[in-house]
């Protein structure tokens, strides 16, 4: 395990292997309540969620930072090597190779979340430039992630929803012309979810040191 410098009066660590497998739980938990909001609509289970961190943590390039305040996570952010030979990561690229990418260069990030009590443009930042760091480190010079695409008027947008893509351009992240489709059960605006394809937006960025 990798203790970073504290910053944000936060506890911010970065974990593998078994450090990451131990924090399975409240990861789990986590990815179910914040997952569910908009943009991600994504209705899952804990059994799920649990078998795909447990495999995420059995890869040796995957890490996971966490933030804690005290004994509480208060926000979270998964990674692995493009090539990493992860479930996930093989259908991204397949579809990045596709397009003439040399792949060996990259860093995925998967996720980037914040509990809402806690949500800011400092703690956020902070979170992305100790993942960019750590990727430099360990040889990557590129980073990249999928975004979720919405309509402007989708139904269950919320009425002061703040667009993270300001966030990444600020961060000098930029979006790609690629772009795919993953299904999952989508709430929909009964409350109930329906199993259906989702679009995601690919943005990268060159590492400097």
């Amino acid at each position: 395990m990798q203790k970073l410098t504290l910053n944000l009066n936060y506890d911010f660590k970065i974990s593998q292997g078994d450090h990451l497998e131990q924090l399975i739980p409240e990861i789990a938990k986590a990815r179910l309540e914040l997952f569910k909001e908009f943009p991600y609509l994504y209705e899952g289970t804990y059994e799920n969620e649990s078998k795909y961190l447990k495999d995420f943590a059995c890869n040796p390039k995957s890490i996971i930072l966490t933030a804690h305040e005290g004994d509480k996570l208060i926000a979270f952010v998964t990674a692995t090597a493009v090539e990493s030979g992860f479930e996930l990561t093989e259908a991204i690229k397949d579809l990045m190779q596709g397009q003439g990418i040399d792949t060996g260069k990259y860093f995925y990030i998967s996720e980037m979340m914040v509990y809402p009590e806690f949500r800011s443009f400092e703690l956020q930042n902070k979170l992305k430039k100790d993942i960019e760091n750590y990727a430099l480190k360990n040889n990557y010079s590129k980073t990249c992630f999928l975004s979720v695409f919405r309509e402007n008027d989708h139904p269950l947008r919320p009425e002061r929803y703040k667009e993270v893509s300001r966030l990444w351009k600020f961060n000098k992240y930029h979006k790609t012309e690629i772009s795919t489709e993953f299904e999952w059960n989508t709430v929909q605006k009964d409350s109930e979810s329906k199993l259906m394809n989702n679009r995601l937006d690919l943005w990268e960025k060159e590492l400097t040191r």
